[in-house]
């Protein structure tokens, strides 16, 4: 059985992220939906693309079978949900944070939605008492193509 959990390709276009999360199926109607749980496409800045394209693949897609994404962590600080990719120990350095870079999730758009409602049902949000979500300038993950 594969643990459940979120993953970002590092390699896939000049303008999308491509994001896989593994897990009990929760909205059976949805067009992203996988035998593994559930697939999305993001648009994401060039300065983020780039930044994947330098990470080392440690997680594997349970659609290939090949080693080609890292992992995602969600935190939820009240209304706010952010996304955290690490940095690699072969990648390079962090991007908008300490130890890789931070999304804001744009919760309107409709992928954003399914995913956090997956990511909820399949317990792989972490949710943050106390603090402030990281200050993040304009990285936001919520444009789906």
């Amino acid at each position: 059985m594969t643990t459940n959990r979120i993953q970002v390709r590092c390699q896939f276009s000049d303008t999308l992220m491509h994001i896989q999360a593994l897990g009990e199926t929760v909205n059976e109607s949805s067009p992203y939906i996988r035998q593994y749980g559930m697939a999305a496409e993001y648009r994401i800045p060039q300065e983020l693309n780039e930044w994947l394209s330098t990470q080392e693949a440690t997680k594997q897609s349970p659609a290939s079978g090949d080693v080609l994404y890292v992992p995602v962590e969600l935190m939820q600080y009240g209304d706010v949900t952010q996304m955290l990719i690490k940095s690699s120990p072969e990648g390079t350095d962090p991007l908008n944070h300490p130890l890789g870079v931070v999304l804001n999730m744009k919760t309107a758009s409709p992928a954003v939605s399914e995913l956090l409602t997956f990511a909820l049902a399949n317990d792989l949000i972490t949710v943050v008492i106390g603090e402030e979500p990281y200050a993040v300038a304009e990285e936001v993950l919520g444009e789906e193509e």
